[in-house]
């Protein structure tokens, strides 16, 4: 049996500043402070941290784009962006609208995959 974690929309203005350290912090330089107000973004916290979170940064038409798959360090194989990306998609979907992941990024510690 697969383990799944809470998931928190990330709508207080704390969970969007955690939002923004960790997207950050992974991955500097792309994720703006405002950027969470393009979508809805979800997280997983562990002992109070944020340590993985996905989204959704823009629409267009019918298309929604999955954005900001990403996970601690630390935190890294234990299913977060996996349960993140399928709720996320399922969101999406109960919106009825399609999903268009037009940037997905994978890091590890041995690889990155863009």
């Amino acid at each position: 049996m697969e383990n799944t974690h809470r998931i928190d929309r990330l709508e207080i203005l704390k969970q969007q500043q955690d939002l923004f350290a960790l997207v950050n912090e992974v991955q500097p330089g792309y994720f703006r402070e405002q950027t969470a107000a393009l979508g809805n973004y979800y997280g997983i916290y562990d002992r109070g941290k944020l340590v993985a979170c996905c989204g959704e940064r823009m629409k267009m038409e019918d298309f929604t784009e999955i954005s900001a798959v990403v996970t601690q360090p630390d935190s890294r194989g234990k299913g977060y962006a996996k349960q993140l990306i399928k709720y996320t998609t399922d969101s999406v979907f109960q919106q009825k609208q399609n999903s268009l992941p037009t940037c997905i990024g994978i890091q590890s510690q041995r690889h990155r995959i863009v």
